[in-house]
């Protein structure tokens, strides 16, 4: 009789001993999921564990958003006002940056285009940063009787069906003598605005006079720090028009005329915040929401 080899009988036996369980591992199908591959234990890997589901933001046509900045004073919009007998401002400037829109889910940066014709002041810079420049009231002014001219509105598309907030910088988002500077598109970038723009320009720029004939220019330069202002919308589904408030009177304690006579020099072309040795600019940059929470902008009733 003749004797089968061990290794033939070990392949043999290995045939033999399948069975109806066994299965050719081609014909064994997965499933890839977000959480790894069904009927494996992905508890070791800590990037396929289960994720739970979040919200998910409400998501509909795209359409075309307006978000309006208006100045007032004790409630009132300011539109070359003459307040106490005076103008009260002749040229209102300010940058907004990291503009973003909240729905049920993570912010979402908002894509600001700038038109060709520079007929808005708007753009998203290299970074991802949506910046644009508002000018809520300029040389127009000079009359008395004039009706406000300005820059003061933002457009952009969104998706977002139901808007619920909105955030943003009031300022630049950089730093001095940033290499950014230089990209900004020129309309956005005032010579006048600031301690030369490629140094120092300024976040907010207000020229301001009294009923005395008193004139001062209240600034915070791009080097204060830059907190960041929420403010809670309305859910409203497919709203297109926002309006934002400045509440200037939120920056002085009495009349316009007081807070323009009493401005200290410290409240121009200072590389740093005001202190309480000045405390007409301090006031102002605290309302501003250079120094603890801003109280001058609000959602328009």
């Amino acid at each position: 009789m003749k004797t089968i080899p061990a290794v033939c009988l070990a392949l043999l036996m290995a045939s033999c001993g399948n069975n109806s369980d066994s299965q050719d591992p081609k014909n064994i199908e997965t499933t890839e999921t977000e959480t790894g591959i069904e009927g494996t234990d992905n508890s070791e890997n800590p990037n396929l564990s289960e994720v739970t589901p979040s919200d998910t933001t409400v998501t509909s046509e795209p359409r075309l958003v307006t978000l309006t900045f208006q100045p007032k004073i004790d409630g009132e919009t300011v539109a070359c006002s003459t307040i106490a007998d005076s103008t009260f401002a002749s040229n209102i400037r300010f940058f907004v940056s990291n503009l973003q829109l909240i729905g049920t889910s993570a912010p979402v940066v908002v894509d600001l285009v700038l038109e060709s014709d520079y007929s808005n002041l708007q753009y998203l810079d290299e970074t991802g940063n949506s910046l644009a420049l508002i000018k809520l009231v300029d040389q127009s002014c000079e009359d008395e009787e004039a009706q406000i001219s300005s820059m003061a509105t933002i457009t952009f598309e969104t998706d977002i069906a139901d808007l619920t907030g909105l955030s943003f910088n009031l300022g630049l988002p950089y730093q001095p003598f940033a290499s950014e500077l230089s990209s900004v598109p020129a309309p956005m970038a005032p010579s006048d605005m600031g301690w030369m723009w490629s140094h120092f320009p300024a976040n907010i720029q207000m020229d301001l006079r009294s009923s005395g004939g008193v004139n001062k220019t209240f600034n915070q330069l791009i080097s204060a720090t830059k907190n960041e202002i929420s403010l809670d919308l309305t859910a409203e589904t497919g709203a297109t028009e926002i309006v934002i408030d400045l509440n200037l009177d939120k920056m002085f304690d009495s009349s316009a005329d007081e807070f323009v006579e009493g401005m200290e020099s410290a409240c121009f072309n200072q590389t740093n915040l005001p202190t309480d040795a000045s405390p007409t600019c301090l006031g102002a940059a605290k309302a501003l929401g250079f120094t603890g929470t801003q109280t001058v902008f609000s959602v328009s009733n």
